[in-house]
């Protein structure tokens, strides 16, 4: 096998018959314009001829990004096989039948299955229900591109069990997005690096790659993260000191298994880099009138009634924010459906484009936590269940009855079943985390 860094989660894996494109993003701002690319991507288009299978790993436009992908060629489109993980939903497929994409193979969960012509095989991992994992075998070895996936160390088990270990892990290495927490920043920026550590060995990988965080925080109310990022020579460090080996990938490279296998790779190109690098921030954008963040918030929140109980989004109640830019504060009142002036204490503060962004799509409030656009005195209770809700929301998860219980979200559900409560269990485990420690913070 041999493997092509073009940029932050873009890699190109060829083997025995096969030729896979993971998730390309090759310009521009992702996260309602709170990420850029950091170092830029190193893309030859003439690689778009010998790739046979296009691989999304979940829905996030720094690997679904709709404006890469609609630039490709439209021969490339009709003839490359998207590879996407089986759902409960039809909507990625629907969304790149619209960018001219033909082919469309939706892969069950962790099921070996057969790739290219040559005797390889791959396996699509599903972690919770957006992020997956992809594992690639051929007569050289075994690859997989963990990506962002916060796999469990039952997961890995069940990856080693099922494909066998691993010649090579490609991972993220640093944060992406914020609690909204300054006091959090810097043990979240160690976590992942522990985590990068923690599947190295999990998967009994021969040797880690970081990527997949190739990017910055580029606007004037998230520049503060860039602080507390991890480069890759951190990666590089955090796994050498527990004796294991790190290969490092400038965009633009391109090596073999056994070529990885041999060196430390582009350390003096990363060295440069960053005593090099400065970073360009955009500037802020104009004030969002009240009228239209309270229309945003009354969509959001009919949408979530039609399709979660009403008891359940009551609980909710009403959360006070600062909207910085307006120089006031009010409360957003889930239960009376109301966004209006207040005196209470806020626990949000936002500026206004991120916040009627956040009410404005399915994915908003999702995005507000990757893009780090916010800041949170504490964590509430109510702010835990209105990420869950948005979440399942933009997900299609929904828990009125008559979506809950349809055929195809039971067969979905009985598909995952193994590894759904461990993931249950993993998100709850963070939020009570997240609680615990912001309380009594002001």
């Amino acid at each position: 096998m041999r493997l092509s860094m073009i940029g932050h989660s873009t890699v190109a894996i060829a083997g025995q018959g096969f030729h896979v494109l993971c998730d390309p993003w090759l310009s521009g701002r992702v996260f309602n314009e709170g990420w850029g690319l950091s170092p830029e991507p190193v893309f030859d288009r003439g690689l778009l001829d010998q790739v046979d299978h296009l691989w999304i790993s979940h829905e996030h436009p720094d690997h679904l990004h709709f404006p890469t992908l609609k630039a490709f060629p439209d021969a490339f489109k009709h003839r490359v096989t998207v590879l996407f993980q089986e759902t409960n939903s039809d909507k990625v497929w629907a969304a790149l039948g619209k960018l001219g994409y033909r082919n469309f193979r939706a892969v069950p969960h962790a099921k070996a299955q057969p790739l290219g012509t040559a005797g390889a095989s791959l396996m699509i991992y599903q972690h919770r229900h957006l992020d997956s994992a992809l594992a690639l075998r051929d007569e050289s070895g075994a690859v997989i591109n963990v990506n962002d996936a916060e796999l469990t160390r039952t997961d890995c088990e069940k990856l080693r069990r099922a494909f066998g270990g691993f010649q090579v892990v490609l991972r993220q290495f640093s944060i992406a997005g914020s609690e909204g927490v300054a006091a959090l920043a810097a043990s979240q920026s160690n976590e992942v690096l522990q985590t990068l550590v923690d599947h190295h060995r999990w998967l009994g990988a021969e040797t880690t790659i970081p990527f997949a965080s190739f990017m910055y925080f580029c606007r004037p109310d998230n520049e503060r993260l860039n602080s507390n990022a991890n480069t890759a020579l951190d990666a590089r460090a955090a796994l050498e000191r527990r004796g294991l080996r790190c290969h490092l990938m400038f965009p633009g490279s391109a090596r073999a298994l056994d070529e990885i296998a041999a060196g430390e790779g582009d350390v003096e190109a990363f060295e440069r880099f960053y005593a090099e690098r400065r970073l360009a921030i955009d500037p802020p954008d104009p004030a969002v009138p009240l009228e239209a963040l309270e229309s945003a918030f009354r969509r959001t929140l009919a949408g979530w009634r039609s399709k979660f109980p009403e008891m359940l989004v009551d609980r909710i109640g009403a959360i006070p924010v600062r909207v910085l830019d307006h120089d006031r504060d009010y409360l957003m009142d889930f239960r009376a459906g109301t966004f209006t002036a207040t005196q209470v204490d806020p626990v949000l503060l936002i500026n206004s484009q991120p916040l009627h962004f956040a009410f404005s799509t399915p994915f908003g409030i999702q995005t507000l936590g990757v893009s780090g656009r916010y800041r949170m005195i504490h964590v509430p209770a109510a702010w835990k269940l209105v990420r869950i809700l948005s979440s399942l929301y933009n997900a299609e998860l929904y828990l009125r009855p008559r979506y809950l219980l349809s055929r195809r979200n039971i067969a979905w559900a009985w598909r995952r079943r193994d590894g759904l409560a461990g993931t249950l269990v993993q998100q709850a485990a963070r939020f009570r985390r997240l609680t615990s420690q912001t309380a009594g913070q002001g």
